[in-house]
């Protein structure tokens, strides 16, 4: 069964309901559910255009027609093979941390070279995936976080 966790204007998939779902995340999984979650229609328009292949609009002509052309696109987006033990899953999960993570904590987690982390960070999650990573100078590293 095919599950949507919604966030902002991000839809993640996911093949079943985590145990405990991130501040401001919600859980979809019929088009009933997307109805009932009165999202307001500029956030229906949001999530939309940024679904990857979408072409933008700028509004839907009403509720119900935004609902179903949103599900159908939902419904298209390909399963993806992120499992909650892979290593991937262990780099999101240290950077939704509210303090994120140092350079030092991702390598250690993943057993990668850093430069390979800067490639999963830039690559996959910001342009695949479309997360918000951003990165700051704290003390004496650099920090990075998803940030909502």
């Amino acid at each position: 069964m095919r599950i949507y966790l919604v966030r902002d204007h991000h839809v993640t998939l996911a093949a079943a309901l985590p145990e405990s779902l991130p501040a401001g995340t919600l859980s979809v999984q019929t088009p009933k559910d997307l109805d009932a979650r009165r999202f307001p229609t500029t956030r229906l328009v949001a999530i939309w255009n940024a679904l990857p292949g979408a072409t933008p609009v700028r509004r839907f002509t009403d509720r119900p027609s935004a609902v179903k052309r949103l599900w159908a696109a939902l419904e298209a987006l390909p399963i993806s093979s992120i499992r909650s033990d892979s290593k991937q899953s262990k780099l999101i999960a240290l950077l939704q941390r509210p303090e994120g993570a140092g350079m030092n904590e991702l390598t250690l987690a993943t057993g990668w070279q850093p430069h390979s982390v800067r490639g999963v960070l830039s690559g996959v999650l910001k342009k695949k995936l479309g997360l918000n990573v951003v990165s700051a100078r704290d003390a004496d590293q650099r920090v990075y976080r998803i940030q909502a």
